[in-house]
C-alpha cells in the first residue's frame, strides 16, 4: 500500500467517525425535542449507527488502514 493510499484509508476513517458523531448528535436532539416516543424507537437508532460504523470498521481493515 502506498502512502497516498494508506493516507487515503485514514481520511475514509476519519470521515466515518464524523459522520457516526454528527449521527449522535442527531440521537441527542431528538431526544431532546421529545422525539422519541418509546426507548425500542430509540434502541433501533442507536443499532443502526452501531451496524454502520461495525461495517465501515471492517471495511477499512480489510483494506489495510491502521
Amino acid at each position: 500500500m502506498t502512502s497516498d493510499q494508506r493516507g487515503f484509508a485514514v481520511r475514509r476513517g476519519i470521515d466515518a467517525v464524523a459522520r457516526a458523531a454528527r449521527a449522535l448528535r442527531d440521537v441527542v436532539a431528538a431526544i431532546d425535542a421529545g422525539e422519541v416516543p418509546d426507548a425500542g424507537a430509540l434502541r433501533n437508532y442507536l443499532v443502526g449507527v452501531v451496524v454502520t460504523l461495525d461495517m465501515l470498521n471492517t471495511d477499512q481493515t480489510q483494506k489495510g488502514a491502521p
